[in-house]
């Protein structure tokens, strides 16, 4: 009897390590594919955001991986709250980058000139930087497309810009944009409803590569 109960011993010792070990790959294999899932949302956000904080985001995503391998070689269960608090940080950098951006996207000059042109009547334009870094304001208003170019339209003659219809590709199929100073003034109508009209600013001689220059 000694013997049979010392040979189960180390017998069910193995069982239960095999099934440690199951439960550690199965465990690791659910913080990899998280994991997967929060660096794929983490590059998806890049096409919106941009700067320091998302290459930060992007990097501790892809090093999450890493952290991850680390803690399943040492048998560590804590592998499984990595892709957790990777999303976390990804949220957090995100709204550190968007503070960051709406801070400092319009320029004074920019805001200057743009204060210029009078929204129409039932409209409030408040100018606030965008996820990409640029300058704009939502456009909510009960003017038809047409009234809305014919406004700005009015706006830019009186003032003294340059205008022009947007005309970029994948631009919006009506608009109107005008130019004075160096700085540009878009305004966006798009067709579909769920997309939000919009006035975007660019000081072209502080940045080139932003906006539209008509």
């Amino acid at each position: 009897m000694t013997g049979v109960t010392g040979g189960a011993q180390p017998n069910e010792a193995g069982v239960r390590g095999r099934r440690a070990r199951r439960a550690l790959i199965a465990l690791g294999i659910l913080a990899v594919l998280a994991q997967m899932v929060v660096a794929w949302f983490t590059v998806v956000l890049g096409l919106g955001w941009s700067g320091a904080t998302y290459l930060v985001a992007v990097a501790q995503a892809l090093l999450a991986f890493g952290v991850i391998a680390w803690l399943l070689v040492r048998r560590r269960r804590l592998a499984a709250l990595v892709p957790i608090a990777s999303a976390a940080l990804t949220v957090a950098l995100l709204g550190v980058g968007v503070m960051i951006a709406r801070s400092t996207a319009c320029s004074d000059h920019e805001l200057a000139l743009a204060a210029e042109l009078a929204p129409p009547p039932d409209a409030v334009v408040d100018f606030e930087g965008g996820m990409g870094g640029e300058c704009v304001a939502r456009l909510a208003t009960e003017f038809t497309d047409a009234q809305v170019i014919a406004h700005y339209a009015a706006e830019f003659g009186e003032h003294g810009w340059r205008t022009d219809s947007p005309g970029a590709e994948g631009g919006p199929d009506q608009g109107i944009a005008g130019e004075k100073d160096g700085v540009t003034v878009q305004v966006m109508l798009w067709p579909e409803p769920e997309v939000d009209d919009a006035i975007y600013v660019s000081d072209l001689t502080d940045s080139p590569a932003r906006g539209w220059a008509p």
